[in-house]
């Protein structure tokens, strides 16, 4: 045996040059894994700007984050309403949203009045940051009397692009 060896340092290399083969064929397997998922994981992360519709928001409405958002539904403490289209919301809307379409809200005000009035918290969305519905929404709300309304600005894209769960309408 010759003292390199002994020492084990060509052993070292061999387990390092190992490890590093399983760690690079473990990181493609996973890349590959969440390409094909049904509801993969962003690889590479952005900022996005939730609350940069706050501005333009109707007094007495404040911006939710999506964080916010999130911890507001799994603790029952606020209701989603969906301010896009009916057919929008038909193809898909945050689990447990009701409907209250911009351009009927009336209506849809009539049909879900006791579930939108017994709501401690109301956040409101519509498609993404550029549109302005959820803020007609919110301020359709306040004039029926609803006190904590919120609007998610980031909206259903931001929502579906942070992989969330959704749910359809029959």
């Amino acid at each position: 045996m010759s003292d390199a060896e002994i020492d084990g340092r060509p052993a070292l290399r061999r387990h390092t040059s190992h490890a590093c083969a399983v760690l690079a064929a473990g990181s493609l397997l996973g890349v590959f894994v969440n390409a094909i998922s049904a509801r993969p994981l962003p690889l590479v992360w952005r900022a996005h700007s939730d609350t940069s519709v706050a501005s333009a928001l109707p007094a007495g409405v404040t911006a939710a984050t999506l964080e916010e958002f999130r911890f507001a539904l799994a603790t029952g403490r606020a209701l989603a309403v969906d301010a896009r289209y009916a057919t929008m919301y038909a193809e898909g809307h945050v689990p447990g949203a009701v409907s209250l379409p911009h351009d009927a809200t009336d209506a849809a005000w009539a049909k879900n009045r006791a579930q939108l009035e017994a709501a401690e918290t109301l956040v409101v969305y519509c498609a993404s940051a550029n549109c302005d519905n959820a803020g007609s929404v919110a301020r359709a709300l306040l004039s029926r009397g609803c006190k904590d309304v919120r609007v998610f600005a980031g909206g259903w894209k931001l929502w579906r692009e942070s992989g969330l769960p959704s749910e359809v309408s029959p």
